[in-house]
């Protein structure tokens, strides 16, 4: 099974402070295909924070480099 977790500053996120969900095939969900580690309302805060620091470098990147990365 397929394990999910969440970058917050471009690192993975460590355990599941949120807690976590199974994710199932849509076509025969009996069919687990992966787990996803959920955040909480302060790892949301700390992705903001980290976000918000990083835009003015992200904005100096000329935007045909951007759109590839997006």
């Amino acid at each position: 099974m397929r394990a999910i977790r969440s970058l917050v500053g471009g690192e993975p996120l460590d355990g599941a402070p949120g807690g976590a969900f199974t994710i199932s095939n849509p076509a025969r969900l009996d069919d687990r295909v992966a787990t996803a580690s959920l955040g909480d309302g302060e790892t949301f805060l700390d992705a903001c924070r980290r976000a918000k620091a990083a835009q003015p470098r992200w904005a100096e990147v000329p935007s045909p480099v951007r759109g590839r990365a997006i």
